[in-house]
């Protein structure tokens, strides 16, 4: 329908769309004509109120009987100030929940429409004035239980999901540390296998060391053995030869010493006898250096 044509409806704060023929609501144009706040769009071939109908919050009186209405805009409790509601004969099997806001309602008219048993106790006949005023009264205050039971399920449905959160968080919290745990075990036992490996290293390490100091000792004190031992028999066959040879040499200058007693008057006697003492002195000093000079090696 065009914009002027739309114009032309509204006299006054009245828009008068019914028998247009109608089968969208031309909410666009509506939306301009802010002092339409009285809307009759009754019998017409509308199945589905759009959902950006409820930005018409100036709307006081609405009739929207006589159509094919399925639906109705989930935030219709926007109409703040809707006072009448006509929705008789069309083909509504549920009203929106948003009707408890519907503070400003006064008079609701639900009659001849396919509601559910429950919904159509609440709205009653609504066969006069006063039953569709009664009717309005008794929808909002239903709609308002409604919404409290669903939101009393939906609390109860977040308490359950923050539980479920919360035992989720535990659950991952104790695999975690219990990683966490034998992560620290086997780091642990690791650590534990490469501590043994450097202590059994380390001890073969050291016998190995041991073993070599005692093969050496051994070795030196066989070295030292046998050079002492060749020592020793050198120098006691050293200290017999030449005892032997000096015994020798007093036996025969003994010898010279007597018989120069006896001929002690001959020149070469006298002269010999002084000589034999010098050397026998001379001889006893050697003997005891050289005795020193052994016992030093020996030692």
């Amino acid at each position: 329908m065009p914009k002027d044509s739309i114009r032309d409806n509204l006299e006054g704060n009245e828009l008068d769309l019914s028998l247009s023929n109608l089968t969208v609501v031309p909410v666009k144009e509506m939306l301009q004509l802010r002092k339409a706040t009285h809307i009759d769009m009754s019998c017409n071939l509308l199945s589905v109120i759009p959902d950006d109908f409820v930005k018409m919050e100036w709307i006081v009186k609405l009739d929207l009987s006589k159509n094919n209405i399925t639906r109705l805009p989930e935030d219709i409790g926007n109409l703040q100030k809707l006072q009448h509601l006509d929705l008789f004969k069309n083909k509504l099997q549920a009203l929106p929940v948003s009707m408890c806001h519907l503070k400003s309602l006064k008079w609701l008219d639900v009659k001849d429409n396919p509601l559910d048993e429950t919904m159509k106790k609440v709205a009653g006949d609504c066969l006069d004035d006063l039953q569709c005023k009664t009717c309005a009264k008794r929808v909002v205050v239903f709609m308002k239980d409604v919404q409290s039971e669903q939101e009393r399920k939906r609390q109860k449905r977040l308490q359950e999901q923050r539980e479920l959160d919360e035992k989720k968080k535990i659950e991952d919290e104790k695999l975690r540390q219990q990683k966490k745990l034998e992560k620290a075990a086997e780091k642990e036992r690791k650590r534990k296998i490469f501590l043994e490996e450097q202590e059994k290293k380390r001890q073969e390490e050291l016998e190995a060391a041991t073993d070599q100091y005692h093969d050496a000792n051994e070795t030196k004190m066989n070295g030292h053995l046998q050079k002492s031992s060749s020592g020793k028999t050198g120098g006691l066959s050293c200290c017999g030869i030449l005892f032997g040879l000096l015994f020798g040499l007093i036996a025969i200058f003994a010898s010279a010493y007597v018989y120069c007693e006896v001929k002690n008057t001959m020149p070469a006697c006298v002269e010999g006898r002084v000589k034999v003492m010098q050397y026998i002195e001379l001889v006893q000093i050697k003997t005891l250096d050289l005795v020193q000079h052994i016992k030093d090696k020996m030692k």
